[in-house]
């Protein structure tokens, strides 16, 4: 499966693979990448590739990439907690 993300900042690879386990955050509601041993930690695997990037990061105003997400694993959340755990989360995620 793949899935288009507006995320903000720009990669420094323009390619990528993120392998973290997703269990529940600490507040018990959100999902987030976890330590791999623990109870509910699951297996998940997100590649990642830029297909477009807005603005410059030497500019003031704030940048963002176009990236196209191919997942291994079909976890709930799992573009944008993995997106969010390498520094770029998804717009208008909370």
């Amino acid at each position: 499966r793949a899935y288009l993300a507006l995320v903000w900042g720009i990669p420094q690879r323009p390619t990528g693979r993120v392998d973290a386990p997703l269990g529940r955050a600490a507040d018990r509601v959100r999902r987030a990448v976890v330590p791999e041993g623990r109870d509910d930690a699951r297996h998940a695997v997100t590649h990642f590739a830029v297909q477009e990037r807005f603005g410059e990061s030497q500019q003031e105003f704030a940048t963002a990439s176009l990236v196209e997400c191919r997942l291994e694993t079909g976890r709930t959340h799992q573009i944008r907690v993995h997106m969010a755990h390498i520094g770029h989360p998804v717009i208008g995620d909370p």
